[in-house]
């Protein structure tokens, strides 16, 4: 789980899918709205997993907390760019049904080329 300043809370949610810039991969559909400069310093991310993509909460529970992780990775390829040039973005990322039996490495590559084609990297 990432830090609560870290996520984005329910109207940003709603606002981000409102207005947002959709992007999609393998195992993740992102999508990406400019923050405000004064309300973030970092990018901030919320995690969709439906009940067509797991039947479980169990399942559901379980894909969210591998994605957490792997944002968690590419958090840290973004704070360690050569330029030292952090955007802040709001970011909702949903999960795919094909992301059920992808290993974590595979999710983590699949969500930073995400990144890179969103803009937030």
């Amino acid at each position: 789980m990432l830090s609560k300043s870290e996520r984005l809370t329910k109207k940003q949610v709603e606002a981000v899918l409102a207005s947002g810039r959709r992007h999609s991969s393998a195992y993740f559909f992102a999508t990406v709205l400019a923050a405000p400069v004064e309300s973030a310093s970092i990018p901030t991310f919320a995690i969709v997993v439906s009940k067509k993509t797991a039947d479980t909460a169990v399942e559901r529970n379980k894909l969210r907390r591998r994605t957490y992780s792997a944002i968690r990775q590419v958090k840290k390829i973004i704070s360690a760019r050569p330029n030292g040039k952090v955007l802040p973005f709001y970011v909702v990322v949903v999960v795919k049904r094909e992301a059920k039996p992808a290993k974590l490495p595979d999710l983590i590559d699949d969500l930073g080329r995400l990144m890179k084609i969103s803009g937030v990297i």
